[in-house]
């Protein structure tokens, strides 16, 4: 059975052929995976856990799989040192571009330093501040 990506969740689920990080130090890398009603029951071999009929199966030709992490595409590293350079800009608390700004010019005229100032803001921004569109020049 192979199972449609666009089809949606089925009861069981089996990854195979794969490159899977498994973050567990004692078995770092596996290349198969199943899962049932969406929770992962096992990691291990494509031939070891192969053999359930009632199982779809996805293919991943060698790609690589990261268990748990639901987005791939999420920046760690920016994430991680904006939480020690940036300016906070998210709304709440701030429900203008107009705030934004303002708290953007109170960190510079506090800030010694590299002459850069980095905001750190909510995807979207445009959807939560009062001028409904995103931080551009006028």
């Amino acid at each position: 059975m192979t199972y449609d990506l666009a089809a949606g969740i089925t009861d069981q689920l089996l990854f195979v052929n794969g490159d899977i990080h498994t973050m567990n130090p004692a078995y770092p890398r596996a290349t198969a995976m199943r899962c049932a009603g969406g929770i992962i029951v096992a990691v291990g071999e494509t031939s070891e856990l192969r053999g359930h009929d009632d199982t779809a199966i996805v293919d991943l030709h060698g790609r690589t799989l990261l268990p748990g992490l639901i987005d791939g595409h999420c920046h760690l590293e920016l994430t991680t040192t904006h939480l020690k350079y940036a300016v906070k800009c998210f709304a709440p608390p701030h429900h203008s571009i107009a705030e934004i700004c303002q708290t953007l010019r109170e960190h510079a005229t506090r800030s010694v330093g590299s002459g850069w100032i980095v905001g750190r803001a909510d995807f979207g921004l445009h959807q939560y501040v009062t001028e409904g569109r995103p931080i551009t020049p006028r």
